[in-house]
């Protein structure tokens, strides 16, 4: 599941290849080409690996602007409380 600025929950579902892929709490994660449907339970991401493109933690080389779109601060200080 993801949680988007507005703390609106997206539960995301990984088909195919991508069902394998490891993410952990406080991953910074780009899902590029995910098919978003509506229910009355909320939204859902739908990522199959003929479609989707998942990236998990980018650097810089992949995603320059990534702190545009993060609370970097936020994300630090939450990995400090994770690590305690």
């Amino acid at each position: 599941m993801l949680i988007d600025r507005t703390d609106e929950l997206i539960t995301v579902n990984l088909w195919g290849n991508l069902s394998h892929l490891e993410i952990n709490d406080l991953d910074i994660v780009i899902i590029n080409g995910g098919r978003l449907s509506n229910f009355a339970s909320g939204k859902v991401l739908n990522c199959g690996d003929d479609y989707c493109k998942v990236i998990i933690n980018p650097g810089k080389d992949v995603a320059p602007n990534i702190v545009e779109f993060i609370d970097v601060a936020m994300s630090n200080s939450a990995a400090q409380e994770r690590n305690r």
